[in-house]
């Protein structure tokens, strides 16, 4: 279980570094073709674009024709104002509020959490960060245990609408702060859909000490900013 949980996470890492390496294709009015990464857009008004030399180019939004990937993964843009939604490079946060129900060995226990994650949206799609989730777990033993996961967090949102479906993943180490000695190394991966600002997902919790394995089933709702 350990080594499939290990195997999805350098999946999606290989598939966040695929879409990361993909460039930006600005299409202009007057014909011309601009190929980089697009490293600000403000509505109605500019788009700057960052070339492979490093050249950092303005123009005009009225001057754009669309916005493109070159994996064919299209944004059209026509200065409408849908641009707002663009995710720009720089800071990004989560607040996310989840619930969890344990299955298989855990199938009896259950969990309420809160995370808060912060990083750096490297482009249009791949966002890495870390984080603190403080949660609670009620077990089969009438038990409230606190643990406190801290972790590295990748996602990936594939597109820049306003509705876009997302992966991402978290790896780092659980505290568990009434017994420290069952402290336990801590995996995430799951998919969602981010509408706005807001975003709904679902995905596997796994907590791992000693070759035993502790697996939930995960619910989140939360916003971003």
């Amino acid at each position: 279980m350990k080594r499939f949980f290990t195997c999805l996470f350098v999946l999606l890492i290989a598939v966040a570094a695929n879409f990361a390496m993909a460039q930006d294709v600005v299409y202009l009015k007057n014909g011309s073709v601009i190929k980089g990464s697009v490293v600000e857009i403000k509505p109605s008004e500019s788009l700057k674009i960052k070339t492979a030399d490093g050249s950092l180019f303005v123009y005009k939004m009225s001057e754009v024709d669309r916005i493109e990937r070159d994996n064919n993964a299209s944004s059209g843009n026509n200065g409408s104002g849908d641009s707002d939604v663009y995710l720009k490079r720089g800071f990004r946060g989560f607040v996310d509020f989840g619930g969890s129900l344990g299955f298989g060995d855990t199938k009896q226990n259950y969990q309420g959490s809160i995370s808060f994650t912060g990083g750096y949206q490297i482009n249009g799609m791949l966002f890495v960060g870390g984080g603190v989730a403080p949660t609670v777990n009620f077990n089969d033993f009438d038990q409230t245990i606190c643990v406190i996961p801290i972790y590295a967090a990748v996602r990936l949102d594939f597109l820049k609408n306003k509705v876009s479906p997302y992966i991402n993943a978290r790896a780092g180490y659980s505290i568990n702060t009434d017994n420290p000695e069952y402290s336990a190394a801590y995996f995430y991966g799951g998919v969602g859909v981010r509408l706005r600002k807001f975003n709904l997902g679902a995905g596997t919790d796994v907590y791992t000490r000693d070759g035993n394995t502790s697996t939930y089933a995960s619910f989140r709702f939360g916003f971003e900013f």
